[in-house]
């Protein structure tokens, strides 16, 4: 059962000659995206050209990396970033003057881009346990009103931040004791290795401001951030316990100072205190406001950076606000009733342009498209605001639109389109209020045999610009069908991962190809495995169950499976889940189809995994599931899970093929632990997997994400 209300064709209206006259909105991330895949790895005096990502050799701590930029002149002023994915900090320098440093993932700013003179980059990248890694690295040009618009956003989220100040005066220890070592340490600290837990201390004496704010009348408490849990004494009591993050009260003003002690403890052989701040209560009690302030500047920002004839007028309404907030700020000393003030100021000048989000909503992201079928097929999107939709459409040999139009307001947008012709390209659009998206097209199931073509790709998450590079790659083959085999997301309880991680950076595929999902474990962060999982059941739509079903394509059958779902008894996917998918596999549909694929996250053999601990894929898989899928004539099974390329047969040429496809963007992983004789192929790469398919053959392609061929194989049909 879906959790959200039932979703209805709608109200199908006809004889449309004309789309309505109505701004057609830009790209919510616009932007030109410039990756580079070679740079030179740079040791002494010596240059040498590498590929990304790239790992350090020997298993070295550090790596130099130097390349250069020359601006096309079409782009010539506007604001250039540098986008960088590492293991785990890098500092850049340009043209010799330094820029800054990001760690994991982030952006600098470069400046305007001169085409006239190049840009000169050197970048040190430094790891605090595993081999340094440089994963990505992008050139992103925005226009100047995006820029600005993104400065203020930026701006705003920083002031969420105001009520917390970062403490940095730290110490650690192996232990506890009286006597052991102290030894001072900046934050974050890490470790890598056998150790179960460090302790860390630091002497607190009243502070008498936070972030400039003064702290007389006000209460405190420590926030801690850790990898994996931690107990908490203060004074030698102990007072909090937590895993990740965790708040310890430490009261209205004492004399002298307290002395906190932090025992934490890691998990699969990591463990550190990322950070620590001193927040606020006086502070923290503007967040509320400030939450809905930076909400409501980001809904603005989007709608101006969309709207095709946005007014400067809006923009500088919106610089406005945070500029009666940065006024505050600059006061010396700073006041809480003054920024209280501020805020409401800032408020009453953003009000101005409320109207606007309901005349023109904007897009969060979509359209794309879901469950396609010869003769209907769903078209989802999401907008910032409450809303009616319409989806405006005609085939392609047609000149008269029609509309199918929700009969009630909503966000999270679901039109079914019905009584289409089957293998026919059609042309769509979709409306919110007054605001139209671009015109995209799609084609229909076919009703018979013809041949297609799948992607395949999997582990998206938590690098969107790597997954958007996978993707684009992916879009010059143009499939007429894809599959993720899940980890969309990076916790699935985030409901802002959902777009940010996967349907904005996969926006340029699933306009206009029909996708599917099946489920991973970091969907499930924060709900429990076996548990619904509301953002996946809103955000996608697929047939009958949404977490595993089945569904026909072209003569060929596809079964999408839940392998977070704990095994029963021995049993693996749990009774119920299994018994459906013997059913299923003895169905008609999957008995004449000419192949059967099917799709899990979980592999039931992998090679591979990271420095946290041995994996070599899932045993109740290999002995209860492997059996089923080749009793019933299986042609390929896809995973993910582990992050990288695998492919191996275990009946010979003919099938059933494993493929692991977990390089879709999120980090890949560095250590081989098993050698499978079921596995034929291993790389560490970013890809995704293209199958030319038609009734008695099966060309099979593994493309890296730089579009050069990582694998690649012809499956035919058995006799």
């Amino acid at each position: 059962m879906r959790l959200r209300s039932v979703i209805v064709a709608g109200v199908l209206l006809v004889g449309c000659t004309r789309l309505p006259r109505a701004p057609v909105m830009g790209d919510p991330d616009p932007c030109v995206v410039y990756p580079l895949f070679q740079v030179s790895l740079r040791q002494g005096e010596t240059r040498t050209p590498v590929s990304l990502p790239y790992v350090s050799k020997d298993a070295a701590r550090s790596a130099d990396f130097t390349f250069e930029l020359t601006f096309p002149d079409s782009v010539a002023g506007w604001p250039a970033y540098l986008n960088l994915s590492v293991d785990d900090r890098a500092e850049a320098v340009v043209n010799g003057t330094p820029l800054g440093a990001v760690e994991d993932i982030g952006e600098l700013y470069l400046g305007p881009c001169d085409v006239r003179v190049p840009f000169r980059i050197a970048l040190h990248c430094s790891a605090y346990a595993e081999p340094a890694r440089l994963r990505g690295l992008w050139i992103i040009v925005r226009a100047p009103k995006v820029h600005a618009l993104s400065q203020v956003e930026e701006e705003f989220r920083r002031l969420l931040q105001l009520s917390s100040q970062r403490w940095e005066d730290w110490e650690w220890s192996p232990s506890p004791e009286p006597l052991a070592a102290w030894k001072p340490v900046t934050l974050p600290s890490t470790w890598h290795g056998r150790e179960e837990s460090r302790w860390f201390r630091t002497r607190f004496p009243w502070p008498a401001s936070v972030n400039g704010f003064p702290t007389h009348d006000d209460s405190l408490w420590l926030r801690l951030a850790v990898n994996d849990s931690a107990v908490v004494y203060v004074d030698g009591q102990l007072l909090a316990s937590f895993r990740r993050q965790g708040n310890v009260v430490l009261g209205r003003q004492w004399e002298g100072e307290r002395q906190i002690v932090v025992e934490v403890i890691g998990r699969r052989n990591r463990g550190g205190l990322q950070g620590a701040w001193i927040t606020s209560s006086l502070l923290a009690s503007q967040r509320p406001l400030l939450d809905s302030l930076s909400q409501l500047v980001q809904q603005l920002s989007l709608l101006i950076k969309e709207h095709p004839d946005s007014p400067r007028e809006w923009e500088a309404t919106v610089s406005g606000a945070l500029a009666e907030i940065q006024q505050v700020l600059a006061a010396e000393p700073r006041d809480h009733s003054a920024l209280s003030a501020a805020i409401n100021r800032s408020r009453a000048r953003l009000r101005q342009l409320e109207p606007l989000l309901r005349r023109y909503p904007p897009y969060v992201c979509g359209p794309y498209l879901q469950n396609v079928q010869p003769h209907q097929i769903t078209v989802m999107w999401e907008t910032a605001v409450p809303c009616r939709g319409w989806v405006w459409y005609r085939a392609e040999s047609e000149k008269r639109w029609k509309k199918v139009r929700e009969r009630l307001p909503r966000t999270l947008h679901e039109v079914i389109l019905q009584r289409l012709s089957p293998d026919t390209r059609f042309w769509y659009c979709v409306q919110s209020g007054e605001a139209i998206s671009p015109i995209f097209s799609f084609r229909t199931a076919p009703a018979g045999r013809k041949p297609f073509r799948l992607a395949v790709w999997g582990d998206s998450r938590s690098d969107p610009r790597m997954h958007e590079t996978v993707v684009r790659q992916m879009c010059r083959y143009r499939p007429d069908l894809a599959v993720h085999v899940g980890d969309v997301v990076g916790h699935g309880a985030n409901r802002q991962e959902w777009p940010q991680m996967h349907l904005l950076p996969a926006r340029w595929l699933m306009t206009q190809v029909p996708t599917y999902v099946a489920i991973g474990n970091h969907e499930y962060g924060g709900f429990g495995y076996g548990n619904r999982v509301p953002p996946f059941e809103e955000y996608f739509s697929h047939p009958g169950n949404e977490c595993y079903f089945s569904f026909d394509y072209s003569g060929c059958h596809f079964i999408v499976l839940d392998s977070n779902v704990p095994a029963e008894d021995g049993v693996p996917l749990g009774r119920k889940q299994f018994a459906w998918l013997r059913g299923d596999l003895d169905s008609e549909a999957s008995r004449k189809a000419d192949w059967r694929f099917v799709f899990l996250h979980h592999p039931p053999y992998s090679e591979a995994w990271d420095w946290g601990g041995y994996y070599d894929g899932e045993p109740l898989l290999r002995d209860k599931l492997v059996p089923l899928l080749e009793e019933h004539g299986v042609s390929f099974v896809f995973s993910g899970h582990t992050h990288d390329y695998e492919r191996g047969c275990t009946s010979g040429e003919r099938g059933p093929c494993f493929i692991i496809t977990g390089g879709g963007g999120a980090e890949l992983d560095n250590l081989r632990y098993r050698d499978w004789p079921e596995i034929e192929l291993q790389e560490f790469a970013y890809h995704f997997c293209l199958l030319d398919v038609d009734s008695s053959r099966i060309r099979f392609q593994a493309i890296r994400h730089d579009g050069t061929i990582l694998d690649e194989f012809v499956m035919n049909k058995s006799p």
